[in-house]
């Protein structure tokens, strides 16, 4: 087989895998991250992967989902509750914590809070 033809049927195999899982591509639930933005609720969703930077996400209830990889550079957590929700990975960075303190770049799976001066 030509290199070309190998090359296709290996894309088309990939696709076909990561359009089935969501946690081995890049996708997260859709449906789920408009409920959260418009109820400010979304308990145990799936949100693998989504994109809050900057928004404002004070009081929202995101108990017990799946945050793994998700971005929240300088988000507004505050009074958000995030109890047993899967953070890894996530990306804090400039965010305004829940308690109201700042997260340090780097803060990755993490709030890592600056210094009070």
């Amino acid at each position: 087989m030509s290199k070309i033809i190998v090359k296709s049927i290996l894309l088309v195999i990939f696709l076909l895998i990561f359009s089935q899982n969501p946690h081995t591509g890049f996708a997260y639930n859709k449906s789920e991250y408009t409920r959260l933005l418009m109820t400010r609720i979304c308990r145990r969703c799936d949100l693998y992967h989504a994109g809050f930077s900057g928004q404002d996400l004070s009081n929202v209830d995101l108990t017990g989902s799946n945050l793994i990889l998700a971005k929240f550079q300088k988000a507004t957590l505050y009074n958000a509750i995030l109890t047993d929700a899967n953070i890894s990975g996530a990306n804090f960075s400039g965010a305004i914590w829940t308690d109201g303190s700042v997260c340090k770049a780097g803060s990755v799976g993490r709030c890592i809070k600056k210094e009070k001066k």
